[in-house]
């Protein structure tokens, strides 16, 4: 199964992204809006990952959960990546947290015990739109002068998701294998991650 580790969005900004997708459907032929129920910060990508494992990624999570106090994530501004003419994401961003680069950081070390490759670099981003082709540079310029300032706004953090990413024709679907409270609330959170 394909897994990923997730801080849900929530509905009010959900709600304010929908005007940046309404004009990025209007203005890029390309775009592929990103469904609402599926609009998330992606903490950790893990991919590709046995049964057998599942257990110690569950433990990982809950161990950096544990260790993370509730926070507060600021959505602001958009853009897309790569630069140039092979856009493939445009993204609403999301304000460095301390936090989501901690938990970001102890995922990265703890996941690599278990198997996974580190992430070469990370980068704090909210994926509203996919591209299906190369979008013209102009337009994607323009849609993210539109936003760049915009205050999308702010999402309480209480607790992050074990997503499973099933891929299907027509979009994935994301499907939550387990949620973990921040902070340790949920009883599963303390003690020491072994990645043995």
């Amino acid at each position: 199964m394909r897994l990923f580790v997730a801080v849900r969005v929530n509905d009010e900004v959900r709600a304010e992204l929908g005007e940046l997708q309404r004009i990025l459907r209007k203005e890029i032929r390309e775009a592929r809006i990103v469904p609402p129920s599926n609009i998330h910060l992606t903490v950790k990508f893990l991919g590709e990952t046995c049964d057998e494992v599942l257990a110690r990624v569950e433990q990982l999570v809950a161990q950096v959960a544990g260790n993370t106090r509730p926070f507060v994530l600021r959505v602001k501004g958009a853009g897309h990546f790569p630069d140039g003419k092979n856009a493939r994401v445009f993204w609403a961003g999301a304000e460095s947290s301390e936090a989501v680069l901690r938990m970001h950081r102890s995922l990265d070390s703890g996941a690599e015990q278990l198997g996974y490759p580190r992430d070469t670099r990370f980068s704090e981003h909210i994926t509203v739109a996919r591209f299906t082709g190369s979008p013209h540079p102009a337009r994607l310029a323009k849609i993210e002068q539109m936003f760049a300032d915009r205050v999308w706004g702010s999402v309480p953090v209480t607790g992050v998701e074990l997503v499973r990413s099933v891929l299907k024709q027509d979009g994935p679907e994301y499907i939550t294998v387990r949620q973990f409270t921040l902070g340790g609330g949920d009883g599963q959170g303390q003690g020491t991650f072994s990645g043995n």
